[in-house]
């Protein structure tokens, strides 16, 4: 088969199966399978099973279940709920305040947990009553969890980006640090965008009424919520900038930081173990899965 049709066919399969709705680990996966039957028969399918040991083996890999099994336990540590109080309190007053505070918020925890989910149903959960509440604008308040959330894709420590690394074979540490300014700058940029509306149309997000304010001295006593995830951002994004960590060793600092942050923050349970662990485990092997459907699409295409 020519280089040309070979392109159009392999392609223009995987773009099919995405069509009609099939999970994206069969369109990699079944596409690879026939094009390696087709291409040199039967026996050529080993090459599957040495590419899954190869990569699910490998040590850059176990940051993956590292920093999703950290994500989850931050999710249920109270963590997001400490932060939402100190922004609601420093901000709420202010037009489009917690709105923007919803944004820095989830910057702060795509910095912590490296995936987008977590970010999103948690300010979903705690953020988007609150707003409804004081009377902001549904598009407002739903626009600003969209899209904080998805800054857990860019900021790190990005899942996506150690998936990436793990493909092409680039640093992930520089990918990391080449990640951290537009991440910053977009999330800068939305709360601008909410700020600037809000001034202009104060109906969109009006401030919390006089009595609902809190005094200079609260807000500064409020400060020690951010201690503890601020804190471990700077453990572990801080411990693979200057070398002294790899990502999976920093991840696997992470991991524990959330544990203890769950202990300090008297949410341990076991049942919250369990369930972090279920979650991980589910999550993690989806991205396992996915990653060796298209590693292998990517062997037969080159």
């Amino acid at each position: 088969m020519s280089g040309v049709l070979l392109t159009i066919s392999l392609f223009g399969m995987l773009l099919f199966l995405l069509a009609i709705g099939v999970p994206l680990v069969f369109c990699f996966g079944s596409t690879a399978i026939t094009f390696i039957a087709l291409q040199w028969g039967m026996p050529a399918l080993y090459q599957i099973a040495i590419t899954a040991f190869g990569e699910w083996t490998s040590f850059l890999l176990i940051a993956v279940p590292l920093f999703v099994l950290m994500a989850n336990i931050l999710e249920r540590s109270g963590v997001a709920e400490d932060l939402y109080e100190m922004m609601y309190q420093w901000l709420g007053g202010i037009r489009g305040g917690l709105a923007m505070g919803t944004v820095a918020i989830c910057a702060i925890f795509a910095a912590m947990s490296g995936i987008s989910a977590v970010a999103t149903v948690t300010m979903g959960l705690i953020a988007l009553p609150s707003m409804m509440k004081r009377n902001y604008d549904a598009k407002m308040a739903v626009g600003s969890v969209a899209a904080g959330g998805t800054l857990g894709i860019l900021i790190p420590p990005s899942v996506i980006m150690i998936l990436y690394g793990s493909l092409t074979g680039a640093s992930v540490g520089k990918l990391f640090i080449a990640g951290l300014i537009p991440g910053l700058l977009l999330a800068a940029l939305f709360i601008v965008y909410i700020g600037v509306r809000c001034f202009i149309t104060p109906e969109l997000g009006p401030p919390v009424p006089l009595e609902e304010r809190y005094s200079l001295k609260q807000k500064l006593i409020s400060l020690k919520l951010a201690i503890l995830p601020v804190g471990l951002i700077f453990m572990v994004l801080g411990l693979i900038y200057l070398g002294i960590c790899t990502p999976t060793e920093a991840a696997g600092l992470g991991a524990f930081g959330s544990f203890l942050v769950l202990i300090i923050n008297k949410r341990f349970s076991w049942e919250i173990v369990k369930e972090s662990l279920e979650k991980t485990c589910r999550l993690s092997g989806m991205v396992l899965w996915i990653l060796l459907g298209a590693k292998c699409f990517a062997q037969v295409y080159t």
